[in-house]
């Protein structure tokens, strides 16, 4: 028997590099160290139809709230190997329960969720912003606004 014939044509594996925390500030940034795995015979490329990592924020209902832009990968990944990409979430929902998402799409051909591929999820609780914020400006930022 040839495995290459049981392998779906999409599939993925999320590999968590850190544990994404339970809980955030409003608007703290979000720093996700993640490798995925291409675990289906499609190829994920970079152009033509390039496969996206799409990052969204969920209520508990499964709506969605918000979506990051799309982010390619850095280079093309055959079937069984591996990329590492790092995504920053800038920006949370308003205070409230959530579910932060990470999925794969082939440009105009398919959501890998589409294919029966789910994806990565993560419940989020962002608390209320507390206090003041701190923001630290350095020799290599320009600022044009009073701090």
């Amino acid at each position: 028997m040839n495995i290459m014939n049981t392998l779906p044509l999409y599939g993925v594996e999320y590999i968590l590099l850190e544990p994404i925390p339970d809980s955030l500030w409003q608007d703290e940034p979000l720093l996700i160290g993640l490798q995925l795995r291409n675990t289906g015979l499609t190829p994920w490329l970079t152009s033509g139809y390039p496969v996206l990592v799409v990052v969204r924020w969920l209520d508990r209902q499964g709506n969605m709230i918000a979506e990051l832009p799309w982010r390619t990968l850095p280079h093309p990944v055959p079937s069984g190997e591996t990329v590492t990409i790092e995504l920053r979430v800038d920006q949370t929902p308003p205070p409230g329960q959530y579910v932060l998402t990470i999925e794969l799409v082939e440009h105009q051909v398919a959501w890998f969720r589409d294919k029966g591929v789910q994806p990565f999820s993560h419940p989020i609780w962002i608390k209320p912003p507390q206090g003041p914020r701190v923001t630290v400006i350095n020799g290599n930022c320009i600022a044009y606004d009073a701090v």
